[in-house]
């Protein structure tokens, strides 16, 4: 199987994806949270209604006077509003919760990215400097050795050889 060269850009993509799972992870978490918070408000919601519709419904077959049954009809009105305005609440709360969550999520995940980015230049910036020119893995040493000035005289001088 082929490798490929582990090079700073995917030191980088690697740890990119590593946040972004990590993130996703975060994310549904609390996704997850908020879910179970909105289905615990609604189930005491729907236990609370119960119990108030069947304590209303008594209420209401005892009912005798036109006066009355207004009297009834105004308190249910207040009681309805009462009740969908506290839900309202408890909505706000939690989604406000989630949305903070989120954003705390989301804010470490942009600091790790940045990090993530800052470390693969400054890892390019040092392979840059260790890296050849041209791909030479030597300095050349402009100067030739003895020998090879040797070898260039007698080249030079050996007329006899040529073609």
């Amino acid at each position: 199987m082929f490798t490929f060269p582990v090079t700073a850009a995917s030191d980088f993509v690697r740890s990119n994806l590593e946040i972004q799972l990590s993130l996703a992870n975060k994310m549904m978490g609390s996704m997850m949270d908020t879910s179970m918070q909105f289905g615990k408000l609604n189930v005491q919601a729907s236990r609370k209604l119960m119990e108030e519709s069947a304590s209303a419904a008594e209420k209401a077959i005892g009912l005798r006077s036109f006066a009355d049954t207004q009297a009834f009809l105004l308190e249910q009105s207040q009681l309805a509003y009462q009740r969908f305005s506290g839900y309202s609440q408890n909505a706000q709360k939690i989604a406000a919760g989630s949305i903070g969550n989120l954003n705390a999520v989301a804010a470490s995940a942009t600091a790790q990215q940045e990090i993530s980015a800052a470390e693969t230049q400054t890892q390019a910036q040092t392979q840059e400097k260790h890296a050849a020119p041209h791909g030479q893995q030597h300095e050349v040493d402009p100067q030739p050795s003895t020998l090879v000035e040797k070898l260039i005289s007698n080249v030079a001088n050996d007329t006899g050889n040529l073609h």
